[in-house]
């Protein structure tokens, strides 16, 4: 009802109902329902309909709710003041102090403690441009939208209620219970809640950092996708990859393509193809994987077909898994450093007595390494090749396994199994045990060989010192005199035999206990019969640069 002495609203204008049964077709049509007092006034010659109190118009199906408002019938433009309320459709609620809207584009500009809803999720702004046919509305001084538990702000954005897609733009933060997403423009949607980007973009979980250049985040599921070589680091190291999906319920996660993993060890491993697991922080790498192992000015390479690492506290629980899948080529059931069953295969015994169960873990970081068939491995100092590999930094030692060969100098040893003890690095010490074999190349088709049960060799500087041949040890040797002329072959066994080595170079031979030999003249020397049994020349599985493992 309007007030006394105010002029009656015409007929039609006031009082009257919305007719809700017909389609909102953009008519140019508003209607006022009621005003408290109503008035018509001039400005600039225009006469304007002043509304007070309660004030309510319709335009289809949107309604305007107000204190106070002014009414433009000529330019079909509306200004409201106060508590004013867009209902558009029954599905989107918008509250503002201030309204200036314009009936003919159906356009609405909210200033002032600006409120959108739907129901379900909350826009605020100090100011919203809102187009009510397509339902998009734009903030540029700031804005903030909640979405359950998500938070997410930013200076500029656009809200598609349709799609219910938000762009935002500028100072991008999105605020979840478990991470921070922030970068300079943010697509997201609130009823799926996924985020896509496709600029820089940090995510923080307050344990570990995203850096991503193009990628999406599910936070329903906690899914991460990304692409364009994004990278995650924490405490315990970092991967960066041409692809990274990961996802954070499980903790598992995917790399592909010119993948890098570091970890805190100084270790790094390149490959192709990764998997990882960021809480129990273990990697499997394939596809060309390659193992860096770096100390100061020391580098060792190791290529292999596949590489695994972990904790080494999860030691055993590995074990346990690669016997009930019946691998028991590095663990055999019952394995355990404190029994050690005489009946063992060499392999079986190796693993009984591998360094890593005898010390102990105090160090919770501290990894292990498996390289799974073909493996090599280059130093400046010592190159090596075996089926698969071992290698932990509780105690630095490589665990070759499967027809291994490591070369040092112009000196090849293989063994059944073989140990490479390392400090700081370096190579110190070499032991090959069950059918230990040494080869000294001394010239073309001249080898000195040593056989014997055991070979321990020793290294000073990471070159090779010293080398001993214990149980039923057998030699074949070209003695030498101080200007470098054979002399003739010496052929020997012994107790244990022991090879002394200087500048790279074999420089004398000492049999020990038990001697028996012969020498034979050069002369008559017959080079197809200088061969111990056994004897297998492998320098052309010897790597000769770090290039070759990477090809």
């Amino acid at each position: 009802m309007a007030q006394a002495g105010a002029r009656p609203a015409p007929t039609g204008r006031a009082g009257a109902p919305a007719d809700t049964t017909r389609p909102d077709t953009g008519s140019r049509l508003v209607i006022i329902h009621h005003s408290d007092f109503l008035e018509q006034i001039t400005r600039d010659s225009v006469q304007i309909e002043k509304l007070i109190g309660h004030d309510t118009l319709s335009q289809g199906r949107t309604r305007l709710y107000a204190d106070s408002m002014y009414f433009n019938q000529k330019e079909n433009v509306v200004e409201a003041f106060g508590n004013v309320h867009i209902n558009d459709n029954d599905s989107v609620d918008i509250y503002s102090r201030y309204l200036k809207y314009y009936a003919t584009p159906k356009k609405a500009l909210l200033r002032r403690q600006v409120k959108l809803t739907d129901g379900k999720d909350v826009l605020t702004t100090d100011s919203l441009d809102y187009d009510l046919p397509t339902h998009v509305g734009t903030y540029t001084k700031g804005g903030k939208v909640v979405n359950g538990t998500t938070i997410l702000t930013s200076d500029d954005g656009i809200y598609y209620g349709e799609t219910k897609d938000v762009t935002f733009m500028k100072h991008v933060h999105l605020t979840d219970t478990a991470y921070k997403i922030t970068n300079d423009t943010l697509y997201y949607n609130t009823q799926t809640k996924i985020a896509n980007w496709k600029v820089p973009t940090i995510i923080d979980d307050g344990k570990s950092i995203i850096e991503t250049r193009r990628g999406f985040y599910d936070l329903k599921r906690n899914l991460f996708n990304s692409e364009d070589r994004p990278r995650i680091r924490d405490s315990s190291g970092s991967i960066i990859a041409d692809r990274l999906a990961y996802d954070r319920n499980t903790g598992n996660g995917e790399a592909r393509g010119n993948v890098v993993y570091k970890d805190t060890s100084s270790n790094t491993l390149l490959a192709n193809h990764v998997f990882f697991n960021r809480p129990r922080r273990n990697v499997l790498a394939t596809e060309k994987p390659v193992l860096i192992i770096l100390e100061g000015k020391d580098t060792t390479y190791v290529r292999a077909d596949t590489f695994y690492s972990a904790l080494v506290r999860d030691l055993r629980y590995f074990r346990r898994h690669m016997n009930a899948l019946g691998d028991t080529t590095l663990f055999p059931p019952g394995a355990d450093s404190s029994s050690h069953p005489p009946s063992r295969d060499t392999v079986s015994h190796v693993a009984e007595t591998e360094p890593t169960d005898s010390l102990p873990v105090k160090d919770s970081t501290l990894r292990y390494i498996i390289g799974f068939h073909h493996v090599r491995v280059f130093s400046d100092s010592l190159q090596a090749k075996s089926d698969s590999l071992f290698y932990s930094d509780v105690d630095s030692v490589f665990q070759f396994f499967g027809k291994p060969a490591v070369w040092a100098n112009h000196s090849q040893i293989t063994g059944d199994t073989m140990y490479l003890y390392t400090k700081r690095q370096k190579p110190s010490r070499l032991y090959a045990f069950f059918n230990g074999f040494i080869i000294n190349s001394v010239g073309h088709d001249f080898f000195n060989q040593i056989t014997g049960r055991t070979i321990n060799g020793y290294f000073k500087d990471g070159e090779m010192d010293y080398m001993r041949a214990k149980g039923y040890a057998h030699s074949v040797y070209f003695a030498q005199n101080d200007s470098g002329a054979y002399l003739g072959l010496n052929t020997a066994e012994a107790d244990a035999i022991d090879l002394f080595f200087v500048n790279r170079e074999l420089n004398k031979v000492v049999f020990r206990n038990g001697v028996k030999g012969t020498t034979t003249p050069m002369r008559q020397i017959q080079i197809e019969n200088t061969r111990l049994p056994n004897f297998k020349w492998q320098e052309a599985l010897r790597p000769k640069s770090k290039e070759e493992l990477f090809q």
